[in-house]
């Protein structure tokens, strides 16, 4: 969770940063929205994708522009030990994506001192071409879409996001988490995201190591 105990001076110096990051980030969506509507399909296979090198490349130059510093994949095992790191995942939810699934997405976050204080995370094709595009900066709100989100409760029934291929287990999910509505979602950013403007409740990922 990102944390908001942060002066006036350094959360006005985030807001501008976080507005060049979704710049960046939009431009990356729509790289990946023309992927995932090519003609045959997206290229790939298993867990990887062409485009995530592209995507890769575009995002490593424009945040590095923006503030020079380490800049690492999230399935790193562990950031580099820097005052500032992006890191970021150029597209998870690969395997759902490939098979032309809805809901992956691009992520990004800056860490300072191993800390949150900025996060990004766009699925350019979920729930439709539109896309949804979830960020916050430390010190300030919590944002979807452009428009300011007050967090609270998804609601009532509970609503678990979970891995895409939840509904291949939905007998065992459902004796495992009675009363709760599942909510199957490719991408491991996006479940958490959409947990924090209260869409749903929790977000798990019920894989062993990382998960694409």
């Amino acid at each position: 969770m990102i944390q908001s105990d942060v002066r006036p001076a350094a959360a006005a110096l985030l807001a501008a940063v976080i507005e060049a990051v979704i710049e960046a980030v939009i431009e990356a969506g729509a790289m990946i929205r023309a992927e995932f509507h090519r003609s045959g399909g997206p290229r790939g296979g298993w867990a990887t994708a062409p485009i995530d090198i592209a995507v890769d490349a575009v995002l490593n130059a424009s945040l590095r522009a923006l503030l020079p510093c380490a800049f690492v994949q999230k399935s790193a095992m562990s950031p580099p030990a820097a005052d500032n790191v992006w890191v970021v995942a150029p597209r998870d939810g690969t395997r759902g994506f490939l098979a032309r699934r809805r809901g992956s997405a691009v992520s990004v976050a800056l860490l300072r001192d191993c800390r949150s204080i900025l996060g990004v995370v766009f699925a350019p094709v979920g729930p439709d071409n539109r896309g949804d595009l979830i960020a916050r900066a430390e010190g300030a709100t919590l944002t979807r879409d452009d428009q300011a989100i007050q967090r609270g409760a998804a609601g009532e029934p509970a609503v678990v996001a979970m891995n895409a291929d939840a509904a291949n287990y939905a007998a065992q999910n459902h004796e495992t988490l009675p009363g709760i509505r599942i909510r199957a979602l490719p991408s491991p950013a996006c479940r958490p995201a959409l947990a924090a403007v209260a869409e749903v409740d929790a977000a798990v990922s019920l894989t062993r190591g990382l998960e694409h």
